[in-house]
């Protein structure tokens, strides 16, 4: 099995860990049931479980709803001006002209920016760590509400910290459409930002 990343912790244990934590917090039986967790047989399946979330959580997230997210964040970008616009925008689930040169541009990127795109993608996890966060903790407390919630300040500080967590990402992938394009269109040879 491959050795987990900083990438992979960010897109599928830590997001399914929030997860957990936030199902703890809003339903009283997961919390009795996880404290009578004994041994490393029974923590490994809590961890397994953690992974587990997480990888559904970021499967669903990339397949279904980040498509509409990048959507939303490259039309707020061309209506700005920052990025060309484009009629692809118009049709849900479509990859836009933008994002097809930009998968393309860093699949086959140029060995002088690999140090760069590494950091991009980093940048990028941390961006779906933030949204696959936001799900896992929606999930949780909608979950955690059908069980009864002991108090429902928890419920709603979670709530709100789900919404915080979807802000968050969506401005940091707004800034990385914004910084990926740059380094795209720069000219040849040039380091530096303009």
């Amino acid at each position: 099995m491959k050795e987990l990343g900083l990438q992979e912790l960010l897109r599928y244990a830590l997001a399914g860990a929030a997860g957990l934590v936030a199902l703890l917090l809003t339903y009283p039986y997961a919390r009795e049931s996880v404290s009578k967790v004994q041994g490393i047989g029974e923590a490994s399946l809590v961890v397994g479980a953690v992974l587990l979330v997480g990888s559904l959580v970021y499967s669903l997230h990339r397949a279904l709803v980040f498509p509409l997210l990048s959507l939303l964040a490259i039309g707020f970008l061309a209506v700005c001006r920052t990025l060309p616009r484009d009629r692809d925008l118009l049709i849900p689930y479509r990859p836009t002209k933008l994002e097809v040169e930009l998968d393309l541009w860093r699949w086959r990127h140029n060995p002088s920016i690999q140090k760069e795109l590494s950091h991009l993608a980093e940048w990028g996890a941390q961006v779906h760590f933030l949204y696959c966060t936001t799900w896992a903790i929606q999930i949780a407390i909608w979950f955690g509400g059908l069980g009864g919630r002991e108090d429902p300040i928890i419920w709603w500080k979670l709530f709100l910290l789900s919404v915080l967590t979807l802000v968050a990402g969506f401005v940091s992938n707004l800034r990385l459409l914004f910084l990926l394009n740059k380094v795209r269109t720069r000219p040849p040879g040039n380091p530096q930002f303009e």
